[in-house]
């Protein structure tokens, strides 16, 4: 039987430092809302007191920010990380806001206990809540959809106005030329052709 060793020692209302064998963390937040900080990982546990129910998140920053700045060093390769992209805002202020409140609202159901169930709810809405990358990617579908549908429905003998409004399309869209393919390269490749026929 090997020797565990644990101890956990309150800070302030609603922060503790959790000792153990292993190493140390510490938790913010109390019964229905926790969020554990150890060795850059971050856990996130909502739960309904006295039930058993619970929701775990794990989630880990020093990930996510190599693979930002790998797409800042090369922001092609994955448009879906950029800020702001097709107006889409850089953050979800509903999502930030239900986060939020479910963080500030754990020390107050301490005086309150009826508060307990808002942070749980809030809790809940923070991880149900599309983030600004989620929109944005969710946008990029819809364009890239758009284009293949304009392509799809020109005609199969296309005038030179007919590849004009395609390149009006894709400029509408504001997509890249790496995210349509091929497509754009024989469209642009078509005008210029017909164009030199055009002035001949």
């Amino acid at each position: 039987m090997g020797f565990r060793f644990r101890r956990s020692v309150k800070i302030l209302p609603g922060v503790r430092w959790n000792i153990s064998k292993s190493g140390s963390s510490f938790s913010v937040g109390g019964r229905g809302f926790t969020t554990n900080f150890r060795k850059g990982k971050i856990t996130r546990t909502i739960g309904i007191p006295g039930t058993g129910v619970s929701f775990r998140q794990d989630r880990t920053p020093g990930r996510r920010q190599r693979a930002t700045a790998g797409v800042r060093a090369a922001p092609v390769s994955d448009p879906s990380y950029w800020p702001g992209r097709f107006n889409v805002p850089a953050t979800n202020p509903t999502r930030s806001l239900a986060g939020w409140t479910a963080v500030l609202a754990v020390p107050a159901a301490f005086a309150l206990p009826p508060v307990l169930l808002l942070s749980f709810v809030a809790g809940i809405a923070f991880l149900a809540l599309p983030s600004s990358k989620v929109l944005v990617t969710r946008e990029l579908a819809k364009r890239k959809q758009a284009w293949t549908d304009a392509v799809a429905g020109a005609p199969a003998t296309a005038a030179l106005t007919d590849y004009r409004a395609l390149l009006s399309t894709f400029d509408r869209l504001e997509l890249l030329p790496e995210e349509v393919g091929t497509s754009l390269t024989v469209i642009k490749a078509s005008v210029d052709v017909l164009s030199f026929e055009e002035e001949a």
